[in-house]
């Protein structure tokens, strides 16, 4: 008994190192890239003109988020919010982070993540 509960512990410990893994990006210069390994499940553009991008993580996705663009960090404000699943359409309303980048000096980048 003592060894299957030692081996279930490794088990676990494993799969959250392996989880929380880091690997090195090579990140262009310029563009805008994907800031979470995963699938895009959301492409469409908001009311506001903002355009909305979506990517779902699975067990199997580095769990990381990125930056999507090169630039300073103007502002960052934490929205409260609810905790729904991923895939479902209540998850517009989950708890998130909205950070606004200066990526030129003629504009603005608003990246809006949540975890």
């Amino acid at each position: 008994m003592k060894e299957i509960i030692i081996a279930l512990v490794v088990v676990v410990v494993l799969f959250i190192v392996w989880s929380k893994r880091d690997p090195n990006r090579e990140i262009p210069s310029t563009g805008i890239v994907s800031p979470a390994d995963g699938k895009v499940s959301v492409l469409r553009k908001e009311s506001d003109g903002r355009v909305r991008v979506g990517v779902f993580m699975n067990v199997y996705d580095v769990h990381v988020n990125r930056a999507p663009v090169s630039g300073y960090v103007k502002e960052i404000e934490h929205i409260p919010g609810g905790f729904f699943p991923a895939f479902s359409k209540e998850s517009d309303r989950n708890e998130r982070v909205r950070i606004v980048c200066t990526v030129d000096p003629s504009g603005e980048s608003k990246v809006k993540t949540s975890d």
